[in-house]
């Protein structure tokens, strides 16, 4: 039986936080569903928040591409 290399386990924790970030996208996308035009500080911080998400997410893609 063979062990998996050290990049293979990297590879494979990069591909789990890939997942999570989609946990987290999911979770933000939710968040606009509930928040109404009311709510000033979810208006204004909340889109900038989303495309960090995004960016990160694209960045780990890249990252592990990379491997």
């Amino acid at each position: 039986m063979a062990s998996r290399s050290t990049r293979q386990k990297i590879r494979d924790s990069a591909q789990k936080a890939i997942n999570a970030c989609e946990d987290i996208a999911y979770h933000l996308h939710f968040m606009t569903t509930l928040y109404d035009t009311d709510y000033e500080y979810v208006h204004e911080n909340l889109p900038a928040v989303i495309v960090m998400q995004y960016e990160f997410q694209k960045m780990l893609q890249r990252f592990r591409e990379g491997l």
